[in-house]
């Protein structure tokens, strides 16, 4: 896989900008919109306003050789913005715009073969699901953020299905991807009980930016891993002449934004 010139968390997180975050870059042909989100399940965050705003503006630019790019999954048909929102955050509220102007939605992340093989080279097994685990946590908390008691059932019944995705991509057939096992493993890097009710240190398990775990570590080269190919995924979509619009977490948006600039450029 092609290394490219992307920021090191350690060098991102020194730096400030706005989210949404956005630069736009453009030839005779084309046009690359990238904006860079906070991961919102609130149909009324301004940032919806936002990239309707700009998806009108690159619509209006561009002519039928059109792609957007998506992190995390490609995601189902909605009925309405608003329940886009609600179920799939921004990758939904894009995808279903560009539904409803026929464009094709591409989502960018690496083959889950390749990114395991990667992380373990340095991680232990557990160390490597429970950072998928707590992604799950934070996401849930995240959608819930308006309610005052979480609910253990509602909790469990939500990461279920992410632990069988898990343990159907990862292939392991000797571990152990029970949420039992999973509270298990976070007794013993963290020294403590699995407590649904402590979200603040919850939340922050799986971002890069903190150094409090190792599962922070792992983060960090799951997110280096995913850039890297994410912008891979970019440079050839753009050496096909396509224009792209590029929605996803604001930190994927900066950190990859000087390796884009670079190709494109070339």
């Amino acid at each position: 896989m092609k290394k490219y010139n992307i920021l090191s968390q350690e060098v991102f997180s020194k730096l400030k900008f706005p989210v949404p975050y956005f630069y736009g870059i453009a030839n005779s042909n084309q046009q690359l919109y990238s904006i860079g989100t906070r991961h919102s399940y609130d149909p009324n965050d301004p940032q919806f306003v936002f990239i309707q705003k700009k998806w009108k503006e690159f619509l209006d630019k561009t002519g039928n050789n059109r792609v957007v790019i998506v992190e995390s999954s490609i995601r189902p048909n909605f009925t309405n913005l608003e329940q886009a929102v609600r179920n799939s955050s921004e990758g939904g509220f894009i995808s279903h715009l560009a539904q409803l102007s026929g464009v094709e939605v591409q989502c960018a992340e690496p083959v889950k073969d390749y990114e395991i093989l990667e992380l373990e080279k340095s991680f232990s097994k557990n160390e490597i699901v429970y950072y998928h685990f707590a992604r799950s946590v934070s996401q849930y908390i995240r959608k819930h953020s308006s309610e005052t008691e979480l609910g253990m059932r509602k909790f469990e019944n939500y990461v279920k299905p992410f632990l069988i995705k898990y343990m159907k991509e990862f292939k392991w057939a000797d571990f152990d991807f029970s949420l039992e096992n999973m509270y298990k493993i976070h007794k013993e890097v963290f020294g403590v009980e699995f407590d649904l009710t402590d979200k603040n240190f919850l939340i922050k398990i799986p971002w890069p930016v903190f150094y409090e775990s190792v599962i922070n570590q792992v983060s960090r080269e799951s997110g280096r891993i995913r850039d890297n190919w994410i912008v891979g995924k970019i440079e050839t979509l753009w050496k096909q002449g396509n224009s792209l619009f590029i929605v996803q977490g604001s930190s994927h948006a900066v950190i990859q934004e000087r390796a884009i600039r670079q190709f494109t450029f070339d």
